[in-house]
């Protein structure tokens, strides 16, 4: 989605000169750090020649470059940085990135990003992409309230502000933390979120960045899958300067435990309102495991129950289990060798299994279990009032899982329900 179509360097600019696009190319060099030669591309000269000077060569003496492009105050910078480059030429993996001044033919300052890397042994290649009104954005909106900066620190929220091209002004460690623990992603200023995130978590932000570039202030809830899945609440505020959009703000706040609680709180009565109506025990049960699923879509949920008959268990409710696997696996006995519902209601006690691969229960069941995808299996046992096993509740995860305190709290919650209403059935 283009939400910029003239610039992505200001707010909502509708004609910019060929000239001053050039000032914001992204501009290639390449450095020889035997010779300390500099040669410049196509773009790079291009960009210079937009600053006001003429007759750029193709390549230069690095100092020479300096004393003739470069703020005076920043030419130590670059000699640190090139004394780096020399001492770091063996290793494949460097890598810099740092801003340095340049000046215009009149003296004007104009910041750039650099990044660079190896190219190989005593050559290195950066590209450098003027960022100067993103700096100026950033003064400005500091200008505009001297406590923002408290406020984005001191929240639980994630923050951060973008311009209407996706470039990143400011943001708070809340936001730096998620974006390097789920993207794996190192913010910084002039970052494009919109080409660096993945493209499907992209394409549910960018309408939101695009109403606020239009001068809309909106809230939104949305889901998101991430490790987990969580549910947040997006405040979406424009950012004006004389009536133009300079830039959006975004505040982030988890509200998945409130929307846990609410989800579980309707699918709790949604499920006493069908067992009054003297629906199936089978069919309230697949009711409440799918409500579950709905809450947390990595578990797949199943309930079993005592036979009548035998010490063993079958099936009562498994909506998301394959049919083929529970043909297998028809009757469980009553026994910690089975699995985790036979540890669970032989023990009577929850069976807490994150890796069937390694727990011997499992050795009976383990490679129909693993060839049905499934790595870890969690069980809590149904007891009824007379302290008889009725059953077990549970779930499988499709990967090696630890269960979370939330987890738990539903599986414990649910396992009183199915007990009031095996208990219900018992008695009629």
């Amino acid at each position: 989605m283009d939400i910029n179509p003239n610039s992505s360097n200001s707010g909502l600019r509708v004609q910019v000169s060929k000239a001053e696009n050039s000032i914001y190319l992204v501009s290639g060099w390449e450095l020889e750090l035997d010779t300390l030669n500099f040669h410049l591309d196509s773009l790079h000269k291009e960009m210079l020649s937009a600053l006001g000077y003429e007759n750029v060569p193709d390549s230069l003496p690095l100092l020479d470059y300096a004393e003739r492009y470069i703020y005076r105050e920043d030419i130590a910078l670059v000699q640190d940085r090139v004394q780096y480059a020399i001492s770091e030429q063996e290793n494949p993996e460097y890598a810099d990135r740092f801003e340095v001044r340049l000046k215009d033919i009149n003296g004007v300052i104009h910041y750039y990003l650099v990044n660079v890397w190896r190219l190989r042994p005593s050559m290195i290649k950066g590209q450098g992409q003027n960022i100067s009104d993103l700096k100026h954005t950033r003064e400005m909106l500091i200008d505009q309230s001297s406590s923002l900066k408290a406020v984005i620190e001191n929240t639980d929220d994630v923050i951060f502000i973008v311009k209407c091209g996706g470039e990143l002004v400011m943001y708070n460690e809340n936001f730096r933390g998620l974006m390097r623990s789920v993207f794996a992603l190192d913010c910084h200023e002039g970052m494009n979120l919109i080409s660096s995130v993945p493209e499907d978590f992209s394409q549910r932000w960018v309408p939101l960045l695009s109403d606020g570039c239009m001068g809309k202030k909106s809230s939104h809830e949305l889901t998101l899958d991430l490790r987990e899945t969580i549910h947040v609440e997006v405040a979406v505020n424009p950012i004006f300067k004389e009536e133009v959009v300079t830039g959006v703000s975004f505040f982030v706040r988890d509200i998945t435990n409130k929307w846990r609680l609410s989800a579980w709180e309707s699918l709790e009565t949604r499920v006493l309102e069908q067992a009054y109506k003297s629906s199936s025990l089978s069919e309230v049960c697949d009711t409440l495991l799918l409500g579950i699923q709905e809450i947390c879509p990595q578990m797949t949920c199943y309930v079993t129950r005592k036979k009548p008959e035998a010490f063993a268990l079958e099936w009562l409710s498994a909506p998301s289990l394959p049919l083929s696997y529970q043909a297998l696996a028809a009757e469980i006995p009553i026994d910690p060798a089975y699995g985790s519902c036979g540890l669970s209601s032989s023990s009577m006690k929850p069976a807490l299994v994150s890796n069937i691969m390694e727990h011997r229960s499992w050795d009976i069941y383990r490679d129909v279990t693993v060839l049905n995808g499934f790595y870890a299996c969690y069980s809590i046992p149904v007891i009824s009032r007379e302290g008889k096993i009725m059953g077990t509740l549970g779930a499988y995860f499709r990967e090696v899982h630890e269960y979370t305190d939330f987890e738990m709290s539903l599986w414990l919650k649910a396992v009183n329900l199915v007990g009031i209403l095996m208990d219900k059935e018992n008695t009629e």
